[in-house]
C-alpha cells in the first residue's frame, strides 16, 4: 500500500485527467488537420481500454508493453465501445517533449534541405543551420508550426514535424472523428460519436510512468498481467534527463505559448513569464 503522502500526490496529479478528453490543438494544427497516415489508436484488451499514442511521450514503451504496433488503428465494434471501456494516454511535460521532438525533426529534415520536386517548404526551416542551439532551433520550429500546422507532418516533409505536433492534436476528438470516417465517392461520411473509441479519461505521465501504469492496471483488475510484463521487460524505462536547462527563457516562453493547449488539458504547470 502507498503511503498517505504518495497517495495524496497521485490523486492530485490525476484530479483533472478527464480534461484530456476535451483537448483542442493550437489553431494552426486544427485548421490543417488531415489524415496523413498515422493513427495511433489501439485497444488494450487486458485493460478494456483504448490507448492513444502520442509521439515522444513514452508511446513506444506502451506499444512494446502491450504488444501493439506503432501508428496502428483499432476498429471500433459495430455497436460502439463496450460499456465500461475507457481511454488513456501517456503525456509528457510539453517543453521537455518539444526539445526531444526538435532533435528528431532536425535529424529527419537536415538531409532534405536541397530536395527538389517536393511540396515541403524545407528552405523555410530556419533551424536547419549548422550548430544551431536548441533555443534558436525550437523557437524557429514552433514559429513555423504556427504558420503551417499539421501540413508539415505529412509524407512530403518526410514526417519531419510529426513529433512536434501538440499532444492535444493526437487526442482531439475531431481528429479522431476524421480517422474513423469513411470517404464514399460522393463525399466524406463523418463518424458519429458512438462510432469512435472512448475518449481519454486517464492520463499517465512519463515523469511517473511506472507508478501511474500500475495504478491504472490495479483499477482495471490487471495487476498480475502488468507486473508480469514489467518483470519480462526488466522494468519501465526512466524518463530521459531534463533538456530544459539548455533553453533560454525566451525559448521556453515560445514553447509554452505554442503548446499552451497541452499545458491546459494535460495538467502541467507553466513557468511564470517575466512581469506576470
Amino acid at each position: 500500500r502507498r503511503a498517505p503522502a504518495a497517495l495524496a500526490a497521485h490523486r492530485a496529479r490525476h484530479a483533472a485527467d478527464a480534461a484530456a478528453g476535451r483537448c483542442v490543438p493550437p489553431r494552426a494544427e486544427a485548421a490543417s488537420v488531415h489524415n496523413y497516415g498515422f493513427s495511433g489508436i489501439h485497444y488494450v484488451r487486458q485493460l478494456r481500454a483504448w490507448f492513444y499514442e502520442v509521439p515522444k511521450s513514452g508511446s513506444t514503451t506502451m506499444v512494446t508493453f502491450f504488444h501493439l504496433r506503432n501508428g496502428g488503428r483499432a476498429q471500433v465494434p459495430p455497436g460502439g465501445p463496450a460499456p465500461g471501456d475507457i481511454g488513456f494516454v501517456v503525456a509528457r511535460h510539453p517543453v521537455e517533449r518539444a526539445v526531444s521532438a526538435f532533435h528528431t525533426a532536425y535529424s529527419r529534415a537536415v538531409g532534405r534541405t536541397n530536395s527538389t520536386n517536393t511540396q515541403c517548404p524545407y528552405r523555410k526551416f530556419p533551424y536547419l543551420q549548422a550548430n544551431i542551439s536548441d533555443s534558436d532551433g525550437l523557437s524557429s520550429a514552433v514559429a513555423l508550426l504556427g504558420e503551417r500546422g499539421a501540413e508539415l507532418a505529412d509524407a512530403s516533409c518526410g514526417y519531419a514535424y510529426h513529433h512536434m505536433l501538440s499532444q492535444a492534436f493526437f487526442l482531439w476528438r475531431e481528429r479522431v472523428r476524421l480517422l474513423y470516417s469513411r470517404s464514399p465517392p460522393k463525399g466524406q461520411l463523418l463518424a458519429r460519436d458512438d462510432q469512435l473509441p472512448s475518449p481519454v479519461s486517464v492520463v499517465l505521465r512519463l515523469e511517473s510512468l511506472a507508478e501511474d501504469l500500475l495504478a491504472l492496471c490495479a483499477a482495471r483488475n490487471a495487476t498480475a498481467y502488468c507486473q508480469k510484463r514489467i518483470e519480462q521487460l526488466g522494468g519501465i524505462k526512466s524518463l530521459n534527463p531534463s533538456h530544459k536547462a539548455r533553453l533560454t527563457d525566451a525559448a521556453i516562453r515560445a514553447a509554452q505559448r505554442y503548446y499552451a493547449p497541452d499545458f491546459g488539458c494535460l495538467g502541467y504547470g507553466m513557468a511564470p513569464e517575466e512581469g506576470k
